[in-house]
């Protein structure tokens, strides 16, 4: 009984956001009627990360999201991607164009380069349900600071997700753009 409600309960919402637990770690699943996307997938443990994210999708009856949002490449945000995406299919990957040394984009790239969707502009993403407004921080902005952040709107809904940004990261998303009332924010450094 248990399972079989956990794959209506997304159904009996008009939208919905998940956190999930993955310890030090990042990984958002954000739900509008049929419409499935993550945001990072990363984690102290690359493959413990995939696992719970697969279980919670496939619990669900999801076996392909709509697409997935990378904030940027380090371990704790996106090192479970490519793992859960060996499961779980993808109509769209949506990455920054920013420096990675942990060898993930790469692997994205060399595996699911025709899907990508290079984020180098501020501006909206074509997705069905949300409307997704990308910023991409200041081209001389390092490290944490070059988090992407994104907006997902859904009529009374704004949702703001901030990567790892910290407190000066975040001076120069309030500077460079103009944001509604949110009624959620994910905090930088998994709050």
């Amino acid at each position: 009984t248990a399972i079989s409600l956990s794959h209506l309960m997304p159904n009996f919402d008009d939208y919905r956001v998940t956190i999930l637990d993955v310890g030090e770690g990042q990984c958002i699943l954000l739900q509008d009627g049929n419409q499935n996307y993550l945001v990072d997938c990363g984690g102290e443990h690359s493959k413990t990360v995939a696992e719970e994210a697969s279980q919670l999708l496939l619990s669900q009856g999801i076996t392909k999201l709509n697409g997935v949002f990378l904030t940027h490449y380090d371990a704790d945000h996106a090192n479970g991607l490519p793992y859960l995406l060996a499961t779980i299919g993808v109509e769209k990957l949506y990455l920054p164009d920013t420096p990675d040394t942990g060898g993930v984009r790469s692997t994205l790239e060399s595996r699911y380069g025709n899907k990508i969707v290079w984020v180098t502009e501020k501006g909206q993403l074509l997705t069905e349900g949300f409307l997704v407004t990308a910023f991409p921080a200041q081209k001389e902005a390092k490290g944490n600071e070059s988090s992407l952040c994104l907006l997902f709107q859904r009529e009374n809904c704004d949702i703001l997700i901030t990567g790892d940004r910290s407190d000066i990261g975040e001076q120069a998303l309030l500077q460079d753009a103009e944001l509604p009332k949110l009624e959620l924010l994910i905090v930088g450094h998994h709050g």
